[in-house]
């Protein structure tokens, strides 16, 4: 079957060798000994070290799926990755110039797939934002200049 392990859930099953999908979510906590004969997994969050290097070493040829909360050592392997931020799809090229917020506003709005655009918007917004609040607190400058 597929297991859902939402924010803030841990699961601490000592097999889950014939289980199906596994899908992680923030804050949650995965303590399996045994995944090689899971299914697909979706993570989206960042586990301690070693619980990365177990999940993906038991998880060798299985179809993943990361979002933009994994830890940049998920990010780096390589298989078969789908790459998601708010449930919109990258590849992964895309994926990490969003992430690392290295768009610029022209390049935002030339982005051909509209959900694309919106996700890529709203992490603009959201630097922009942050930018602004450290500006204010450090030299007490208000907005962009």
């Amino acid at each position: 079957g597929y297991i859902l392990l939402d924010q803030g859930a841990t699961l601490t099953a000592p097999v889950l060798a014939q289980s199906g999908y596994i899908s992680l979510d923030q804050g949650a906590t995965l303590t399996a000994p045994v995944l090689a004969q899971s299914g697909d997994i979706r993570l989206d969050a960042t586990l301690s070290p070693e619980m990365e290097k177990v999940l993906w070493s038991a998880s060798k040829g299985k179809s993943w799926t990361m979002t933009n909360n994994v830890s940049d050592w998920m990010l780096v392997q390589r298989g078969d990755i789908t790459y998601k931020i708010n449930n919109v799809q990258f590849d992964k090229g895309l994926f990490n110039k969003i992430r690392n917020g290295e768009l610029s506003a022209a390049e935002v709005f030339a982005l051909p797939n509209m959900e694309q655009r919106r996700v890529a918007y709203e992490k603009l917004v959201m630097l922009q934002s942050d930018l602004d609040q450290w500006k204010k607190q450090r030299f007490g400058i208000k907005g962009a200049m």
